[in-house]
């Protein structure tokens, strides 16, 4: 009866005349499709949710093992002492993709390609010292061979620029072959750091995805567990 009671006076009180008050109206107008319809809306935000607090992580750790690839490949060729460490960083953000299978094939494509550059460059410096030929002549025969080579596998894009890299960067009193084998030492050493840095971010993502939804699945049980307690508590006060 106490229960009756407050439904009855929750209720908005009626008009003089007989007609429901203004929020009688609104009320009655909620029946169970529009309940049905309030109820899917909220488990829709909630499955939105989650994919967007997932998304926020991964967001966070793209731009941190890209900006930390960059300066750690920076740094470390530097330290090796090797002279054009810029490549070192630039490779580290080229080789670093979204997804970490991409990034491995990234850095397997950047290897090779970074080899096939290297024996290209150096055979076609090496023949055209002999013929005397210019710097542009010798970029335009190595570039072309690497990019005949490309069409067929294109994942060896990197070797078509790699041979300017080292032609525009040989200095006459050091050979081609110690120069070459720099600007490679860069490129492979930037894309190392790239692909560590990607491995290591994946490993920590995975784990706090992993805790965060142990933690919700931990709050939906004592939620659940609490509700339980509540009915079970309002089951007993009706029986005495």
């Amino acid at each position: 009866m106490r229960q009756l009671r407050f439904r009855t006076n929750s209720l908005p009180a009626r008009a003089e005349d007989g007609a429901a008050a203004p929020g009688v109206s609104d009320a009655l107008a909620i029946g169970p499709r529009n309940i049905i319809s309030i109820t899917l809306g909220k488990q829709t935000r909630r499955m939105h949710a989650r994919p967007m607090g997932k998304n926020s992580i991964r967001a966070i750790a793209f731009i941190l093992r890209c900006s930390g690839a960059a300066t750690v490949g920076y740094d470390l060729a530097s330290a090796l002492g090797l002279h054009e460490a810029l490549w070192a960083a630039m490779s580290a953000v080229i080789v670093s993709q979204e997804h970490l299978h991409e990034t491995r094939s990234s850095l397997l494509g950047r290897i090779l390609g970074t080899l096939l550059g290297i024996g290209v460059t150096v055979g076609v410096s090496e023949v055209a010292s002999r013929l005397a030929a210019s710097t542009t002549l010798q970029m335009v025969v190595s570039v072309g061979i690497c990019a005949l080579m490309v069409r067929e596998f294109p994942k060896l894009r990197v070797a078509m620029w790699t041979c300017p890299i080292i032609l525009l960067t040989a200095q006459p009193s050091a050979p081609i072959v110690l120069v070459a084998l720099r600007r490679g030492s860069e490129v492979l050493l930037g894309a190392m750091v790239g692909w560590v840095f990607h491995w290591g971010a994946e490993v920590v993502v995975d784990a706090l995805e992993s805790r965060v939804l142990n933690l919700r699945q931990h709050h939906a049980s004592q939620h659940m567990h609490g509700r339980y307690r509540g009915r079970h508590c309002n089951q007993h006060h009706k029986a005495e």
